[in-house]
């Protein structure tokens, strides 16, 4: 992470250069990005969303879609997908929320020649995940940086566990789902901000703490009959009966950009006007949200459940039931994925 100040007051750089040494010759320039709200007016919630790696996965398109359509109903204004590669038909799910204005999609690819070698990118993500996060990295603060100025909290989340990635990657899908409240805008606004409202220095994030639940209708064959078997997240409602530990394991969070310097995949890195990195960051209260994690690969440890003891049936996500399910079929026949 670099940065420097503007040498002159009341005036905005249009691009800048980087060079090695002082006094090198640039052979770089790189636009300024310094969006601002339409109207003078910020939007509440902008989703930022790491590069998609799905290339040979054709059934990721319907999940995703109704992935897609529970954040609308939950209140996120916006979601920036960082694309990799993926299989056609995720191609025309993402175009369809394109052309609506609720998707962004950045196509990106990764340093070095692994970027111009499609086709071994999947097993090299697999064998180097080490580089995958840090690329993550990358992916979640241009998205900050592009958009901070335009909206009130930036909540990152992932879509690789319910698309079924290879076992051995460990990145959560994740939904923050509200319990005492339906939407994102009154479990901050209504509940949250009353309660830290005295609290010095102000939080720079609000946390969900992880819940994983477990994907196992295939094997067990328990589907509820009145919910269509494509809504993934619908039909999965047997969870881990303890949250996820530490505290901080897995958790995903809503970030204020105007706090934030620099974010990591699950908690803020860097905030201005505080030394040696740290951030203020609150805890929801449990009664009020958690983040839902969807496991699928049972060779992972956090995967190994089993129904009784280990897991209980949560529910809360069924409160949205028939508006998701709605929503979720209507874009699938205009999509063609039904």
């Amino acid at each position: 992470m670099f940065s420097c100040k503007v040498p002159f007051k009341n005036r905005l750089p249009e691009s800048v250069s980087l060079v090695a040494h002082p006094c090198d010759n640039a052979t770089n320039n790189l636009r300024v990005n310094f969006n601002q709200p339409l109207l003078k007016e910020k939007q509440n919630f902008l989703v930022c969303v790491k590069g998609l790696n799905y290339r040979h996965k054709a059934d990721f398109s319907i999940r995703l879609v109704e992935w897609l359509e529970l954040h609308k109903i939950l209140g996120a204004d916006k979601i920036v997908i960082y694309e990799l590669q993926v299989h056609p038909n995720t191609s025309k799910a993402l175009e369809h929320y394109v052309k609506s204005g609720f998707v962004e999609l950045v196509k990106t690819s990764l340093p070095g020649f692994y970027s111009n070698v499609p086709d071994l990118m999947s097993v090299f993500l697999v064998k180097n995940l080490h580089v995958q996060m840090f690329q993550e990295v990358i992916q979640y603060n241009d998205c900050l940086y592009k958009y901070m100025n335009m909206y009130n909290f930036i909540v990152l989340v992932d879509v690789d566990e319910v698309f079924k990635v290879p076992a051995d990657r460990r990145s959560p899908f994740g939904v923050i789902l509200p319990l005492s409240t339906d939407t994102w805008y009154d479990l901050i606004y209504k509940k949250t901000i009353p309660k830290v409202a005295n609290v010095k220095p102000p939080p720079a994030a609000f946390k969900a703490r992880n819940l994983i639940f477990a994907d196992d209708k295939a094997e067990l064959q328990d589907w509820y009959p009145d919910i269509p078997r494509y809504m993934y997240l619908l039909q999965n409602v047997q969870r881990n009966v303890n949250y996820t530990f530490p505290s901080g394991a897995g958790i995903k969070a809503f970030h204020n950009p105007q706090i934030v310097f620099a974010l990591h995949n699950h908690l803020p890195r860097q905030c201005i006007g505080y030394s040696d990195g740290w951030c203020p960051v609150h805890d929801f209260d449990l009664q009020d949200v958690h983040m839902q994690h969807y496991c699928t690969g049972k060779e992972k440890d956090e995967c190994k459940l089993h129904r009784g003891v280990n897991l209980s049936m949560d529910t809360a996500i069924w409160k949205y039931k028939d508006r998701l399910t709605e929503a979720t079929g209507k874009s699938l026949k205009e999509i063609g994925l039904l």
